[in-house]
């Protein structure tokens, strides 16, 4: 998959479910240029983490300090990802998204759509997945090739680092530039920072023809928006990817109970079914963690929810 590309050449995805949105900022741009002084003059100082007065950005900084932000915060994260491809003649394009409403380690909402790859190397579309945490359990929904599937599992401890990696992984990523253009704007009454972003630094890919990058960034370093568009070409091949996340209701995030929850809570208990389930097990795993606990059911198609 593309987005997994060093940290994601396909990274997936979810659309935002009606009933988890968030607060939509307005951007003002602020007529305060950039301080020619960092706020701490003098070697090392910094604008914000990661970034000196001249732009020079470290990008590895202020993913770590964009996890820091997010730490002990409810949040709501929607991300997307589009590629059109032209292989000779013929034209592809692939869409995904992934949407995570956040209230702590125990009460949270993800879901997510994604292509999967069996073992035996034929191909599957795994059309929907989700998992809802209720405080108690995990309760995971997934559908494929007409089946939709529950699980319900024990709570994750190491869920929260997880959904934090999410987004700090393409900070770092698409943000390793030499320098950024950085202009100070004002959102909601309060100094954020807006950065633009040319050409990645180092040997990012000999058939990159474009790149172009913006983000909007809080003065702690949590990127609350980041959306990037590049150009892949070849002899006989081009490619044009946009990807995109947003931070909304940062601190007053709450998940609504999914429709599906009665159905999963109430599905009868049983055995693992290895040829359809675990492939799509390695897919999402880095997401749902560890083996499942209670029940596993199928739902045929005439049931789903």
């Amino acid at each position: 998959m593309e987005w997994r590309l060093s940290a994601m050449v396909v990274l997936i995805a979810l659309a935002g479910c009606s009933g988890f949105g968030g607060e939509t900022p307005t951007e003002t741009l602020s007529p305060v240029p950039v301080p020619s002084e960092a706020p701490e003059s003098g070697p090392g100082s910094t604008i914000l983490p990661g970034i000196s007065p001249d732009g020079t950005i470290e990008s590895a900084v202020l993913a770590d300090a964009h996890r820091s932000a997010l730490r002990n915060r409810s949040f709501v994260w929607t991300e997307s990802y589009e590629r059109r491809a032209r292989f000779g003649s013929v034209t592809d394009r692939k869409q995904a998204d992934r949407h995570l409403v956040f209230e702590s380690p125990t009460e949270y909402f993800y879901s997510a759509s994604e292509p999967v790859l069996w073992r035996d190397s034929t191909s599957v579309f795994l059309d929907g997945s989700a998992v809802y945490a209720d405080g108690d359990y995990r309760y995971i929904r997934r559908s494929a090739d007409g089946d939709v599937r529950y699980d319900r599992r024990s709570l994750d401890t190491a869920a929260p680092a997880r959904f934090r990696s999410l987004s700090a992984r393409a900070v770092e990523r698409y943000l390793a530039l030499d320098s950024v253009d950085v202009t100070p704007i004002q959102v909601a009454g309060t100094r954020q920072y807006r950065l633009v972003g040319g050409r990645p630094a180092g040997n990012w890919s000999d058939q990159l023809d474009a790149f172009n990058v913006t983000a909007r960034v809080t003065a702690e370093g949590l990127v609350r928006n980041l959306s990037v568009s590049y150009a892949l070409g070849g002899n006989s091949s081009s490619r044009y990817i946009t990807y995109q996340f947003d931070f909304t209701a940062v601190g007053a995030a709450s998940p609504t109970e999914p429709p599906w929850l009665t159905a999963a809570r109430n599905a009868p208990d049983a055995p693992t079914v290895s040829g359809w389930k675990r492939p799509m097990l390695l897919s999402v795993a880095s997401v749902l963690g560890s083996a499942p606990v209670g029940s596993t059911a199928t739902v045929p198609v005439s049931s789903r929810t």
